[in-house]
């Protein structure tokens, strides 16, 4: 029993450090996933329900942890649609939507991760902007 224990923990242990960097913060996954930047797109863009429950950027990527109901997750389909408009706060801000399309029956509550590149949101002759993102309370400072 005792070995048995150990197993588990020693596999734990290792798929913990699985999830961190060097740096201790989350991995990031492939930021294979443009954010669109379109006032249209934008103000025309409605979400199933959706909880963010995590964020953390990482250089040009930031990462959202999200849940909502469904089967098992497989069909969701994520964007990540900025304004154009820039709003003159010190740094600037820019308002964001993350949506989710979620076609399953809501059976279960699952969770996801996905990663976005939001190198497109950088605001010209500064070095940060505020990212005001729908159904997260404070905006995230994206420094670059």
């Amino acid at each position: 029993m005792k070995k048995l224990l150990l197993l588990l923990v020693i596999t734990m242990v290792a798929a913990c450090q699985d999830c961190e960097d060097d740096s201790g913060s989350i991995n990031l996954l492939d930021c294979n996933l443009n954010t669109t930047v379109s006032t249209l797109a934008y103000q025309n863009s409605t979400s199933d329900p959706v909880t963010i429950s995590f964020h953390a950027i990482t250089e040009n990527c930031l990462a959202l942890d999200y849940t909502a109901s469904g089967c098992d997750g497989s069909s969701w389909e994520v964007e990540l649609i900025a304004s154009e408009d820039i709003l003159e706060t010190n740094p600037p801000q820019r308002n964001l939507k993350f949506i989710l399309t979620n076609q399953e029956l809501y059976t279960a509550v699952i969770q996801q991760e996905m990663s976005f590149d939001i190198s497109n949101l950088q605001v010209a002759n500064n070095n940060s902007v505020l990212l005001s993102i729908d159904g997260i309370t404070e905006p995230i400072l994206y420094e670059y």
